[in-house]
């Protein structure tokens, strides 16, 4: 289980260093601490980090379970990166990448130019970045480039990958939940779960708000049958079960004990 500096910008550098460290057989769960003015802080002992990663094994006879779920829906056909360099996106399909997401959504003439109009309507359509394990949800809302017309994600995205555009809404995060938390329950086998971390994006709360992670806390208790449940909200979760990435955004992730 991994605590990372939400604000670092190489987070898929950190857990490919964790797996070739622990290697293919341990599956990594956790996300990004938040902050604010860009510092975060992580603590390990008496130590108080900046920059840093906590990390913490979990090792039990009985199984465990990770569940991993979004609830963003592709929309249109697929994309290339024509042109990228880390984490910014600068043409997909040889065409400027801001603009083409933009079309591919049908987006109002105003979320081309305005910072905030953009911000509001790209929360609900996060990048969705193809992986062998399905698609991973990019929030792409913060980093915005007008005068380049470029995307930045905040993680790497490298050129020939495939994205899509995507969107949902408060409904969909939340049957999402029910989907991450089964799917970490189903993990268990015969076992009941004896109890469940919960991490969601700190993008979801935003989308759901007051009463929706009320109904976020219900579900998750429908899933987890009197077992007891705890969480937070992060700038980025990391899931890993198989392959060397595992790093989302706007996602839920779920480790449930047997």
């Amino acid at each position: 289980m991994l605590l990372t500096d939400g604000f670092t910008r190489s987070q898929e550098n950190i857990l490919r260093g964790a797996y070739g460290v622990v290697r293919a057989g341990v599956p990594l769960f956790g996300g990004g601490a938040a902050g604010r003015d860009g510092q975060t802080y992580q603590i390990h002992g008496t130590e108080v980090l900046r920059n840093g990663v906590a990390a913490v094994t979990i090792a039990s006879e009985a199984p465990i379970g990770i569940g991993v779920s979004h609830g963003w829906h592709k929309v249109g056909g697929a994309m290339v990166v024509t042109r990228s360099d880390q984490a910014r996106v600068y043409t997909l399909d040889r065409e400027p990448a801001l603009d083409k997401y933009l079309r591919q959504l049908d987006a109002p003439a105003e979320v081309y130019h305005d910072p905030e109009a953009y911000g509001r309507w790209i929360m609900l359509r996060p990048l969705g970045v193809q992986r062998r394990s399905g698609v991973a949800a990019k929030n792409i809302s913060h980093d915005m480039d007008f005068e380049g017309r470029s995307i930045g994600g905040g993680t790497e995205i490298v050129q020939g990958a495939l994205l899509w555009a995507t969107e949902g809404d408060a409904g969909s995060i939340l049957d999402a939940v029910d989907v991450a938390c089964q799917e970490a329950i189903d993990a268990l086998g015969d076992e009941p779960p004896v109890g469940l971390l919960t991490l969601s994006c700190m993008g979801c709360r935003a989308v759901l708000g007051d009463h929706g992670i009320e109904q976020e806390a219900i579900r998750i208790a429908g899933r987890a049958k009197g077992a007891p449940f705890a969480g937070f909200y992060t700038l980025g979760e990391i899931a890993r079960t198989r392959g060397v990435e595992g790093f989302h955004n706007q996602t839920l992730v779920v480790l449930a004990l047997g």
